[in-house]
């Protein structure tokens, strides 16, 4: 399954498999000064029963943008 959403200022497309989920984010056309200081993005995963969310977390695993050099990830990568 694929999927793609453009809000205002992010465009976001998942691509969807059978054990996996690939997802992307692009910045739209103008954003760039929403960039600054971005160091990475989380994701919040919600469990549902019933329509009704049972367990909210968010996944492991940080990837960091590199902006300037490793000085920017210590302390970020385990």
């Amino acid at each position: 399954m694929r999927k793609r959403i453009d809000g205002d200022v992010l465009a976001v497309r998942s691509i969807s498999g059978l054990h996996v989920v690939t997802l992307a984010w692009d910045f739209r056309d103008g954003q760039d000064g929403k960039k600054e200081g971005l160091l990475g993005f989380a994701i919040e995963r919600s469990e549902l029963k019933d329509a009704k969310v049972i367990e909210r977390y968010f996944l492991r695993g940080i990837k960091p943008t590199l902006v300037s050099g490793e000085e920017q990830l210590r302390g970020l990568t385990r």
